[in-house]
C-alpha cells in the first residue's frame, strides 16, 4: 500500500492542525479514537555524588518515588568510580530496604555472579563458564555484588544497568538482573552478569514481601564512591 502524502490535495507535511483543533489523547475524529504516542520509559530522577561513602537512591533523592506505578524499574549506573584501593575485592555492591533509612542489613538477597575478562595485552581471557562462587550472594542480609576487580585510576570506572521487577508488589519476591563493564586495576576489561532475588526480611520462618523503595550503593573494599545513577520506570502498557 503506497504512503499517503496528500489529503484533499494538501501535502500531509504542511498540515499542523485539523480545522484549527489540536487534539488530546482520548478525543475522537469522526468517532475514531485519537491515540497519541507516549513515552515507554519515564525518568524518575538522577542521583549524582562525588567522593562519598555511599549513594542512596530513594524518594528523598529522586524526583519521583519507587512504587507500584511501574512493574519494572531500570537503574542506569554511570561511571561508578572507586576512591579506595584496587584489587580482587573492589566490588561495586548494592543493598535495599523497605523504608528510607540508613539500615541496609535486614533484607535477604540471593544472586548468582558470573565473570568474563580479557586482558588488555591479550595474555589471558575467559569466563562465563560457571558462577563465581566467591562472589555469589546466598541469603545475605546486606550488600550483593555487581562488579569485581575495579580499578581506582582517574579514568577507571564501572558502567551498567540493573533491572528490577515488582518493587512495589506486596505479594511476591522481587527479581533482578544486572550487566556491568569494569576497567580492572590490572589492565583488563571485566564483564559481570548477575541474576538475583530480593526475598524479604531476615530472621523469620519465611520470606516477607514488603515493597522495596530504598537502595544504597558502595564499594566493598572500602574507600569512597563517585557515580551518577538514573532510575527509569517502564510503562505498564
Amino acid at each position: 500500500m503506497p504512503d499517503i502524502d496528500k489529503i484533499n490535495n494538501v501535502a500531509v507535511a504542511d498540515i499542523s492542525k485539523l480545522d484549527a483543533v489540536t487534539f488530546a489523547d482520548g478525543q475522537k475524529v469522526n468517532n475514531q479514537d485519537v491515540s497519541l504516542v507516549t513515552e515507554a520509559m519515564t525518568l524518575l530522577g538522577t542521583v549524582s555524588e562525588t567522593d562519598v561513602t555511599s549513594i542512596s537512591v530513594n524518594d528523598s533523592t529522586l524526583d519521583s518515588g519507587i512504587d507500584s506505578t511501574y512493574d519494572m524499574h531500570i537503574f542506569e549506573v554511570i561511571n561508578a568510580h572507586s576512591h579506595g584501593s584496587e584489587g580482587t575485592q573492589q566490588n561495586l555492591q548494592f543493598a535495599v530496604n523497605a523504608t528510607n533509612t540508613a539500615d541496609y542489613d535486614d533484607i535477604l538477597i540471593d544472586a548468582g555472579f558470573t565473570t568474563l575478562y580479557h586482558d588488555e595485552d591479550d595474555s589471558g581471557y575467559g569466563g562465563f563458564s560457571s558462577n563465581d562462587a566467591t562472589r555469589n550472594t546466598v541469603q545475605v542480609a546486606g550488600y550483593a555484588n555487581l562488579t569485581t576487580y575495579g580499578g581506582n585510576d582517574a579514568d577507571q570506572s564501572s558502567n551498567g544497568q540493573i533491572i528490577f521487577w515488582g518493587l512495589g508488589s506486596t505479594s511476591y519476591e522481587k527479581h533482578y538482573v544486572s550487566q556491568f563493564s569494569t576497567q580492572a586495576g590490572h589492565d583488563a576489561l571485566i564483564i559481570n552478569d548477575t541474576r538475583g532475588a530480593i526475598q524479604g526480611k531476615d530472621g523469620g520462618s519465611g520470606n516477607t514481601t514488603a515493597a522495596i523503595d530504598d537502595f544504597n550503593f558502595k564499594f566493598k573494599a572500602g574507600g569512597n564512591i563517585s557515580a551518577t545513577i538514573k532510575v527509569w520506570g517502564m510503562a505498564k502498557s
